[in-house]
């Protein structure tokens, strides 16, 4: 069964994310690339470390802070906190600050409740930032004093010297210049007083750039700046977040921080943001539903939108969604357009399982190439899943509102078969995923791909984008196949190593993905079949060669070691149930996906862990770590 399971593996991040593995490892302490001191002047501090729950008073004078600490100052307190790249942080008294962010190429500050002054040290590539409940102070080199009153629903920012862009909670945003000060309340923000003219210093205008860096939503053309700021905005809306630092599967030390927000009534949307020493990597899962979603969202309501159990509809679905991993510079992403139900059923002597999949008219895989847009795969529904052939059952068919059926045996009956345990599902022949086939354009040649390689320059790189550019298009052909600790596993024509030990494997997952992209003739789908660089012979049509494109996937927990299967079956058969073992498994684990390609100017590398879906089941009002 377990062997089955991974059959149906599918690439989508949803199905990574619900793949279950648990093995316990105490996570290491926080961890900060800068040093930052907590420098007490008069008066008497606490702070709550981020490994406890509980205020303690600072006896010294002096106080090492980490990432996630928390400082409060009582009346008649003078305090500072001084970071190692000459910024300083001036404290009033009966204020309450927590450290967010502390790397060595972006700070954040979050400030509760009371008064500071903050004073910028002039480093270009370094972002710094002072955030309250409703507002985002992004600076660089500055002076500025920022206050929250007791209730901390109203900030007020005003600025000394430099620049200061100032944004609400509701995307309004004003950059401040020397002498300018705002109030931002739970309306939003305020008028811009201007203050006396002539009193200001010269920091120069405001340009069209700098008012463009904070905007509302992390998208895929932004810059590092621009996504952290805009990441600290939405934050402010999330429905469910968190941070923390831990070990790469490669050993390199990342901080993490990832949320779930709703943009929309109907939209869902999950973020995260990864910080080494030497990169910067961001992804972004938008989920698009058939209608407006429900208030309380639980940790397996994404997969309902996907998958569920039963002969009964679904309520909920994806139409549309994205997926894109970035480094700023070069971008992975998959999108799917043209979502609707599709119930299938397998009848085992006189009984019948029945289950629901949201089957999508297109999907698309593409990437970044020396500026432009690759289309790598473009697949459509197989015959008999969702045209004529199948079962309409409700709704109109061809339309949003749309639920079809297919029967093994009926009318749609390429889109299911029983099959075997060496070839789980036959009907697929060459095609990349269950249910799809590559779409094949009209000009009634076997060979996709042969199109050529369908790079276009795309403004804004989204789903939407991508079905307009390409809705007609060929992608390269794409045949993969799966390893695991280096042994083949199975691959896209469904041949499967029967004698592959799984009990005591890494769970690289999988150790590697090699897609090879190229001109293939359909009619030539083989056995097993190892990529590598001359899978393909022939050019594409004026175009050279085949593409490689290697995904390297790992679970692994906080240090940096990966889980095995071994673990994975212990986990399940010790008794516990499978929502406590899912749970377990979300708390302790972390995905992470690597992507090379020749045109990158880097891999791009992103570690999300899965403790935010148990954030889902329940509230913690602590700020996370």
């Amino acid at each position: 069964m377990l062997k089955q399971k991974w059959y149906f593996f599918d690439r989508d991040i949803r199905f990574l994310v619900l793949t279950g593995v648990l093995f316990y490892l105490a996570a290491p302490q926080a961890w900060s690339a800068r040093q930052a001191t907590l420098i007490i002047k008069s008066g008497k501090v606490s702070i709550m470390k981020t490994t406890s729950m509980a205020w303690r008073e600072v006896t010294s004078k002096e106080a090492l802070l980490l990432q996630g600490d928390r400082v409060r100052t009582f009346t008649a307190t003078l305090a500072a906190i001084a970071v190692d790249d000459g910024s300083k942080i001036e404290l009033a008294p009966s204020s309450v600050i927590l450290v967010d962010f502390l790397e060595s190429d972006q700070m954040r500050f979050r400030l509760d409740v009371g008064r500071l002054k903050a004073l910028v040290s002039k480093i270009v590539s370094r972002q710094f930032s002072i955030v309250t409940k409703n507002a985002v102070c992004a600076v660089r080199g500055t002076e500025f004093e920022v206050a929250v009153d007791q209730s901390g629903n109203n900030t007020h920012v005003a600025v000394g010297e430099g620049l200061v862009n100032v944004a609400d909670m509701k995307g309004k945003e004003a950059l401040l210049a020397a002498g300018e000060s705002v109030q931002v309340s739970v309306e939003g923000l305020g008028q811009v007083d201007h203050g006396n003219e002539s009193s200001k210093k010269d920091s120069g205008k405001p340009t069209d750039e700098a008012k463009a860096e904070v905007a509302r939503e992390v998208r895929l053309d932004m810059s590092r700046e621009a996504v952290e700021a805009a990441a600290a905005l939405e934050m402010k809306n999330a429905v469910a977040q968190d941070g923390k630092t831990l070990i790469d599967a490669f050993g390199a030390r990342v901080r993490v921080e990832q949320y779930l927000v709703r943009p929309a009534e109907d939209r869902i949307s999950w973020v995260v943001l990864n910080t080494r020493d030497a990169s910067f990597n961001f992804s972004r899962w938008d989920i698009w539903a058939n209608k407006s979603l429900p208030s309380e969202l639980s940790s397996g309501f994404l997969d309902s939108l996907y998958t569920q159990g039963g002969s009964a509809a679904p309520e909920y679905w994806a139409l549309k969604d994205q997926w894109f991993n970035s480094n700023t510079n070069d971008y992975y992403i998959e999108a799917h357009a043209g979502g609707n139900p599709v119930r299938f059923n397998v009848t085992s002597g006189n009984e019948t399982a029945y289950w629901w999949e949201t089957i999508f008219d297109h999907r698309y895989t593409a990437m970044s190439d020396s500026g432009q847009t690759r289309l790598l795969s473009h697949l459509v529904a197989a015959p008999g899943v969702k045209d004529a052939a199948a079962t309409l059952l409700s709704g109109a068919r061809g339309a949003a509102n749309a639920a079809y059926a297919c029967v093994a045996g009926g009318a749609g009956a390429n889109c299911l078969d029983s099959g075997t345990d060496s070839n789980p599902n036959p009907a697929i022949g060459s095609s990349e995923l269950y249910f799809y086939d590559y779409f094949e354009g009209s000009d009634a040649d076997l060979t996709i791909g042969n199109q050529g390689q369908q790079l276009q320059t795309i403004a804004s790189v989204d789903v939407d984008s991508l079905h307009a550019a390409y809705s007609g298009r060929e992608g390269y052909f794409n045949k993969w196949s799966y390893y695991l600790d280096g042994q083949f596993v199975y691959d896209a024509t469904g041949q499967v190593n029967e004698g592959f030990d799984w009990s005591n494997k890494n769970l690289n997952l999988w150790e590697t993905i090699t897609s090879a992209y190229g001109t293939a003739d359909l009619t030539a789908a083989g056995s097993a079949y190892q990529v590598n660089t001359n899978s393909f012979a022939a050019a594409t049509a004026g175009n050279g060669g085949s593409l490689v494109v290697t995904q390297k996937n790992y679970i692994i927990n906080d240090e940096g070691k990966t889980f095995t299967m071994a673990d994975l079956e212990q986990t399940f058969s010790a008794g516990a149930t499978a929502q406590a073992a899912f749970k377990e498994f979300a708390e302790k684990s972390n995905f992470e996906f690597v992507t090379e390609a020749p045109g990158f100017s880097s891999k791009l590398d992103l570690v999300i862990p899965m403790r935010i879906l148990n954030a889902l089941d329940a509230s913690d009002d602590r700020p996370a770590s």
